[in-house]
């Protein structure tokens, strides 16, 4: 589950001032965190483009097929 890392990480950089610790709790973060409902609202409707688009395109994706 995410939410162990996360808080892992979280505790690694509000208790240390290393930089080589703080780059270890980065390591934890992924990297696209969306924070607050807007951002994930925006990230959700891209998405839903970007898939639209895939699905458009698919029969001639599929079309390009080599076979060797």
């Amino acid at each position: 589950m995410v939410k162990r890392p996360l808080r892992e990480g979280h505790r690694m950089a509000a208790t240390s001032r290393n930089p080589k610790t703080l780059a270890a709790a980065a390591a934890f973060l992924p990297l696209h965190l969306l924070l607050g409902p807007d951002a994930y609202q925006r990230a959700s409707t891209k998405l839903d483009g970007r898939r639209q688009n895939f699905e458009a395109w698919q029969p001639f994706t599929l079309s390009t097929s080599f076979e060797a």
